[in-house]
C-alpha cells in the first residue's frame, strides 16, 4: 500500500446499516453528534453497566446547544439493551449495524450523524460535565484543527493504575493544549467530513487507529489535544492490561504491513527478529512520555521509577501479539471487538 493510504480503501466491505438509518434533515441544526460504541466486554451485563455510567455522564453535560446521541451497536445485541439504559438520554437514537467490529460501528455512526462535529466515545468512558463543551469550543476556536482528542484517566486512582493510564495515553497527551500526531478514537471529536474521508480501518484489529492518524498527519490534517476534554475509563486491572498489550503488540506489526510507509515499517524486513528492536524502542518512547507527561496523571518525580518499571512489563506483554502478527495469525482471544 502506498503512502497515500486513505482507510476507505480497505478490503473490507462497509458495515451494513439497517435501511431506516440515515441522516435526518430535521436534526441538521444540532451542534454535535456523540457516537457511543461499546468496544469492550464479552459479558453483556458488564457492557450495559458501562453504558449506564457513560450515558449518565452525557445526560449531565453542561452544554446548552442541541446535540444528538447515537448508541451504535451490533444488530444481534440491540434487542438485549435494557429499557433503563435507553431512557437515560432523551432522544437517544439506537443505530443497529450488521457487524461486531467496534470500528465498523464507529464508521457507521459517522455516516448516520446529523452534525458537522462527530465525537467518538467508548461506552466504558464516563465524560466529565464540561467534556462536550471543551470539545466543541476547541474546534470552533481552532478552525485549522480537523480533530481534537481528549484526556483519558482510569477509574482506579492508585499509583499502578495512574502509571498504566500514563503509559497507554501519554503518546498523544503532552499535558497541555497542543498539536499531537495521534488520536484517541475512544475520546475524539472530528469534523464529520474528515472522519468520513478517513474512516477507521478494521483490517488490523481494534487497536489499529494509528493507520488513521498517520494518514491524516502525512496529508497535513491537524490534530490537537485538549486536556479539558476529560473522561474516566473503567479499569479492570492487569487482566485488562494484558489483553490491551497483546492487541497493541499485534497491531504494531499489522499496521506496518498494511502501510509500509509508516515509521519503522522497514524493520519488518528482519521478521520476528525485529521484535528485539521494536520492544526496546517502545519502552524508551514510554520512558520519554513518562518524563514529559507524568504531572498530568498525578505522578510525582519520585514515583517515576515505578512507572519506568511498569513500562518494561507492559511492553514485554506486547511480544506474544507481535509474534502472532509475524506468523499471520490473529491476536488471539480478546474482550475487545
Amino acid at each position: 500500500m502506498s503512502s497515500s493510504y486513505l482507510a476507505p480503501a480497505t478490503s473490507n466491505k462497509p458495515a451494513v446499516l439497517n435501511d431506516f438509518v440515515s441522516r435526518d434533515p430535521s436534526r441538521l441544526d444540532t451542534s454535535a453528534t456523540v457516537v457511543v460504541v461499546a468496544d469492550h466486554g464479552s459479558a453483556l451485563a458488564s457492557v450495559h453497566e458501562d453504558l449506564r455510567s457513560c450515558l449518565r455522564g452525557l445526560a449531565a453535560q453542561e452544554f446548552d446547544e442541541p446535540i444528538e446521541v447515537l448508541l451504535v451497536e451490533s444488530t444481534e445485541h440491540v434487542s438485549q439493551l435494557p429499557p433503563d439504559v435507553l431512557a437515560i438520554v432523551a432522544g437517544l437514537r439506537v443505530i443497529p449495524v450488521d457487524s461486531l467490529h467496534s470500528y465498523d460501528l464507529k464508521n457507521a455512526g459517522a455516516r448516520a450523524a446529523n452534525s458537522d462535529i462527530v465525537v467518538l466515545l467508548d461506552a466504558d468512558c464516563t465524560p466529565s460535565p464540561q467534556w462536550l463543551q471543551a470539545a466543541v469550543q476547541h474546534l470552533r476556536a481552532n478552525p485549522a484543527a480537523s480533530v481534537v482528542t481528549g484526556r483519558i484517566v482510569y477509574q482506579d486512582s492508585g499509583l499502578v493504575s495512574r502509571s498504566l493510564a500514563l503509559l497507554s495515553r501519554a503518546h498523544y497527551d503532552g499535558g497541555r493544549v497542543a498539536r499531537t500526531r495521534f488520536i484517541s478514537n475512544a475520546n475524539g471529536a472530528y469534523r464529520r467530513e474528515v472522519l468520513l474521508r478517513f474512516p477507521l480501518c478494521v483490517e488490523a484489529g481494534p487497536f489499529s487507529g494509528l493507520l488513521q492518524s498517520e494518514s491524516m498527519w502525512r496529508q497535513g490534517y491537524r490534530v490537537n489535544f485538549e486536556p479539558a476534554m476529560r473522561v474516566v475509563h473503567a479499569f479492570e486491572g492487569w487482566p485488562m492490561e494484558r489483553d490491551i498489550r497483546n492487541q497493541i503488540g499485534h497491531a504494531t506489526i499489522a499496521v506496518r504491513r498494511l502501510d509500509p510507509s509508516m515509521r519503522f515499517a522497514w524493520l519488518l524486513r528482519a521478521g520476528v527478529g525485529s521484535i528485539a528492536i521494536f520492544a526496546p524502542l517502545r519502552t524508551l518512547d514510554s520512558w520519554w512520555n513518562c518524563l514529559r507527561s507524568a504531572p498530568a496523571y498525578d505522578i510525582r518525580w519520585w514515583q517515576l521509577p515505578v512507572s519506568f518499571a511498569i513500562a518494561v512489563v507492559v511492553h514485554a506483554l506486547e511480544v506474544p501479539g507481535m509474534i502472532r502478527a509475524f506468523r499471520k495469525q490473529s491476536a488471539g482471544r480478546t474482550d475487545y471487538r
